[in-house]
């Protein structure tokens, strides 16, 4: 076990967060650690589980050679950055290390290429770039995306040539490593330079909107003598380091029109603007935005950028009759997280845990739990014992859903996924593409706040389902966009 050999390498292993990532990924293996940073003043000096948390500066007494840190959060490379500050650490993202780590020694165990593509036909291979989580992970709308759309060009007879810069995840690692995967073989960890030879061949290329690592892969775009590139925006990360737009409560597209004067992260976003730009200024480069309010907030950022907006399912929407509960059911839908809304969710629950039934479909640390809400586990994938989200929302006869990322939204599978099911949805101005969805649909109530919703949910019980039986509505015939295939 990784933890095990890390306590070999080094003297001291420190976690770095506290929060959900924390629960996620670092409680198994609190007995490895010495103990926890966070930046949170409020949080130094007391403890979580047997661990102390201490302020960022407690590595300032520290050599960093003894030391490695373990980031348990989703800002690894600004906090990477932060660290740097402190000393010249060791630092791996909690997110990946146990499978990371596992795969190691298959990982440097690396096949020789030559042979490897030895017969392969170039004009059949994708080139694949995304963060780790895409292929590791088993939850969020990106790996599901990702994987599916691997598993239509596979259908289409291409091979997968899946690249993922590694140096953000493991610092031991050198900067223009790339680990490799061919059809889901690992092959193991290679240098640019290692594989230029082989990349100039192909044709096609599909960037998955990673948070990190932009400098290798235009390194990896200029190698290549492509007809297409396209750049899918998962998130912000192409246009700040805060992927996940606005900012506590920040009118963050506003600002940046005028170019974020006087942000924190002003110099950071420039930075990483003219990185981009020199990628996306490029005439066989095509950013695919998932929605029209995406296309229309990167837009601003780079206005010369060619831009096509392909939703990630294609589907058709009839009108239904329904039953709804007496005492109705509300279901937050996701994620028990600050940009999901999870703050205002409790807000609904105080005000309303006599009047409606409350579930938490998605994950959630105890900590985090509130007091008469039922949280019900919900899985990627189906099976005898696995709900899926749709199988939850049938089961439990959910009446709403509740959507209330704070953050704009590029594209929500739990949208689709309530949609599908016949909830009514429930989501704010701020939700981004969900708000956009329910606005165009009309299967929901878009709020302006949080004061606002719960004005709507005092309706009388009569008058509020009058109005959820009137735009009862469900998805049929759902299926992957296939439109993207244009462009291989």
């Amino acid at each position: 076990m990784i933890f095990k050999e890390l306590k070999n390498q080094y003297k001291k292993i420190i976690g770095w967060g506290t929060t959900g990532a924390y629960e996620k990924y670092g409680r198994m293996y609190e007995k490895y650690m010495d103990y926890v940073i966070d930046s949170n003043p409020l949080k130094w000096g007391t403890g979580i589980g047997a661990l102390t948390i201490y302020s960022p500066e407690q590595l300032l007494s520290e050599n960093s050679e003894d030391c490695v840190i373990i980031i348990f959060s989703s800002f690894v490379e600004e906090i990477r950055e932060n660290i740097k500050v402190k000393g010249n650490f060791n630092v791996i993202a909690g997110s990946t290390i146990d499978y990371f780590c596992k795969k190691r020694i298959e990982l440097y165990q690396k096949q020789e290429l030559s042979l490897v593509f030895l017969n392969i036909n170039w004009n059949k291979v994708i080139c694949c770039v995304s963060t780790m989580t895409s292929i590791v992970s088993v939850i969020g709308g990106e790996n599901k995306f990702v994987t599916d759309q691997n598993l239509l060009l596979k259908a289409e007879g291409y091979d997968i040539l899946h690249l993922v810069p590694i140096q953000f995840y493991h610092s031991e690692c050198e900067d223009e490593k790339i680990w490799i995967t061919y059809n889901e073989k690992t092959l193991g960890i290679y240098s640019l330079n290692e594989i230029v030879t082989y990349i100039h061949k192909i044709k096609h290329m599909i960037i998955h909107s990673p948070c990190y690592g932009v400098s290798l892969i235009r390194k990896l775009y200029d190698a290549m003598d492509l007809k297409y590139c396209l750049f899918y925006i998962h998130d912000f990360a192409c246009v700040c380091s805060e992927y996940f737009l606005p900012v506590e409560g920040k009118d963050c597209f506003e600002e940046l029109k005028r170019g974020c004067t006087g942000c924190k992260n002003e110099t950071k976003r420039k930075k990483r603007f003219q990185e981009y730009e020199k990628l996306f200024y490029n005439n066989n480069v095509l950013l695919i935005a998932p929605s029209k309010i995406v296309a229309d907030k990167v837009s601003i950022v780079y206005p010369e950028a060619h831009f096509e907006v392909i939703p990630h399912c294609v589907y058709d929407i009839v009108s239904v009759s329904r039953q709804i509960n007496d005492k109705m059911k509300i279901a937050f839908v996701g994620a028990a997280t600050k940009t999901k809304g999870y703050e205002e969710f409790k807000k609904l629950v105080c005000e309303f845990k006599n009047s409606y039934t409350f579930y938490c479909f998605g994950k959630c640390s105890d900590k985090d739990k509130i007091d008469g809400v039922e949280y019900v586990d919900i899985y990627m994938e189906r099976s005898e014992n696995q709900l899926c989200m749709l199988d939850a929302f049938k089961k439990y006869q959910i009446d709403m859903a509740y959507l209330g990322s704070t953050c704009c939204e590029t594209y929500s599978y739990t949208y689709i996924e309530a949609f599908e099911s016949g909830a009514y949805v429930l989501t704010t101005e701020k939700s981004g593409n969900i708000c956009e969805s329910v606005k165009m649909n009309q299967n929901g109530y878009v709020a302006k706040d949080t004061d606002d919703l719960i004005c709507f949910l005092k309706k009388d019980a009569l008058e509020l389902k009058d109005i959820l039986m009137k735009q009862s509505k469900i998805i049929v015939n759902k299926s992957n966009n296939l439109r993207f295939l244009d462009y291989m």
